[in-house]
């Protein structure tokens, strides 16, 4: 009976189901529990990048320096468009700098325009009162007191002395340098200076040889003879002037001298002095 026993015990431990792991080696049992700590790691931490293959993002070397002469090309480009911004920029304010100048300088030009305008009529009117107070300062000499007194020589012959006066009839006075007489055909004439004050004369003596019957007529009637004159003075602005006189004499005891211009009466000025 013990002998039965014993072997349906062995039976039925036999035919129980052994549990999972039980009776396995270890090695097993640890491959079988990786997946549930695989999968409980990957629940338990965050999930983390994959790793990146650094041999994969470094470029090439031939990229490498195409990028580096793209980046320099870039770089030039980009210097060189701020270099020419810069010239506009410049040329610009040169623009407007000139448009300044050239309004600056029309305004100068108005100026100096302006300037030679007043500077004209200034000269002009300058000039107007020179010749006004040259026409003041002005002188001119006249010839008066004329008369004739007959005279007679040891040898018998008559004379006609002819005296007048070179006269100064303005209120400066000038220096008589010479006088030039021409009574018929017979000259005389003076050349030393004397000087005239105002309102004040030179008497001139030119004697004129006559006949007998000449004196007579001047008795009794008058004696015609032409008469040219020349009157030579420095006026007070130290100027050299010649004053002509040309014209008639009637001489006679009755009524003296009288000189009669040939286109009558008045003051003459030389011609050199009208070009003048």
């Amino acid at each position: 009976m013990r002998c039965l026993i014993v072997p349906a015990l062995a039976i039925g431990i036999w035919s129980q189901p052994v549990p999972q792991g039980l009776g396995q080696p270890e090695k097993c049992v640890a491959q079988t529990d990786r997946p549930a700590k695989a999968e409980d790691a990957a629940k338990t931490k965050k999930p983390q990048n994959p790793p990146t293959n650094k041999a994969a993002l470094t470029p090439p070397a031939g990229n490498q320096n195409e990028g580096a002469n793209q980046q320099q090309s870039d770089q030039e480009l980009k210097t060189a468009e701020d270099q020419k911004n810069q010239e506009i920029a410049i040329e610009r304010k040169l623009v407007t700098y000139t448009k300044w100048l050239v309004v600056v300088g029309a305004i100068q030009f108005a100026a100096l325009v302006g300037q030679a305008v007043v500077f004209f009529f200034t000269l002009r009117t300058i000039s107007h009162q020179t010749k006004l107070q040259g026409i003041a300062l002005r002188q001119w000499v006249d010839i008066e007191k004329w008369r004739a007194t007959p005279s007679w020589k040891e040898d018998g012959t008559i004379m006609l002395n002819v005296q007048f006066h070179v006269i100064n009839p303005t209120n400066l006075p000038f220096t008589l340098i010479a006088v030039l007489t021409e009574i018929g055909d017979q000259r005389n004439g003076i050349n030393r200076k004397n000087l005239i004050p105002p309102k004040k004369g030179y008497p001139v003596v030119t004697p004129i040889k006559i006949t007998e019957e000449q004196r007579l007529k001047w008795e009794q009637d008058k004696i015609p003879f032409p008469v040219s004159i020349i009157a030579r003075y420095e006026d007070v602005l130290e100027k050299v002037r010649d004053q002509p006189f040309n014209g008639w004499i009637m001489c006679s005891q009755t009524n003296g001298v009288i000189f009669i211009p040939p286109y009558g009466g008045g003051q003459y000025i030389a011609e050199a002095d009208i070009d003048n």
